[in-house]
């Protein structure tokens, strides 16, 4: 198949998607359908520009041609390959799970200041949901555990590693520094929810993942900011 050939065809499955998903009006034009789309999703606010350009070289081996079954140009394979790419993210979006399925590890209200402390020497990780029983109640972190030691730097350190993980909460400077997400939701819809937390003033530690996006479900898996810059730095 000519390279003509396999980029209308990927180009036509792209504008069939946009209509068919995004129930845009009929008769709007592909650049309309990106912009009516990219409102709302985060795989074609991504890829807005390089849709833009592919509508132009559409229009270019199409429009310009005399002949309809005549391509007057054919397209690199690098172009071929990157819209077939788009294609298969926008039609096949990859989700938070499986990607970011892992154990996390959790803390009760209850546990010991020294308990944490040695989870952290011994693993690394540096945050951690805290749950009252089967009710979640915060996501402590590595700022919250650091702004509590200094406030307790006279006191007895034996007597301090021995309080309860609940104090080291309130010195956590953003309360909602966490949010629950579906499992289904979109590695790219993940990411753009990072960004509008640091557009509005506010920063995220973690998106928590459950199978509904509810804080009462298991969780399934857990993101960190460092995690999306590590996908956007790719």
């Amino acid at each position: 198949m000519k390279n003509s050939d396999r980029f209308l065809a990927s180009f036509h499955r792209i504008e069939k998607y946009l209509e068919r998903t995004r129930k845009n009006p009929h008769h709007m034009s592909f650049k309309s359908a990106v912009q009516h789309a990219q409102k709302y999703d985060a795989i074609v606010r991504k890829y807005q520009d390089d849709l833009f350009e592919f509508a132009d070289l559409r229009n270019a081996i199409v429009h310009d041609s005399i002949n309809p079954n005549y391509a007057i140009a054919e397209p690199h394979d690098s172009t071929v390959e990157h819209i077939e790419r788009i294609e298969r993210e926008l039609t096949e979006p990859e989700t938070v799970i499986p990607k970011f399925k892992r154990k996390v590890f959790t803390f009760s209200t209850n546990d010991r200041v020294k308990d944490i402390l040695h989870f952290v020497q011994q693993n690394g990780f540096t945050k951690f949901p805290v749950y009252d029983h089967d009710t979640f109640v915060g996501l402590l972190t590595e700022n919250g555990i650091t702004h509590w030691l200094a406030k307790g730097a006279e006191e007895n350190w034996n007597n301090l590693f021995n309080h309860p993980l609940q104090e080291i909460l309130n010195y956590e400077q953003i309360k909602e520094n966490y949010r629950f997400i579906p499992k289904h939701t979109t590695v790219y819809e993940a990411e753009d929810i990072f960004k509008n937390q640091i557009q509005n003033g506010k920063r995220l530690n973690a998106l928590l993942i459950t199978d509904d996006g509810k804080p009462s479900r298991n969780l399934l898996g857990i993101i960190t900011h460092w995690d999306i810059i590590h996908i956007m730095g790719k």
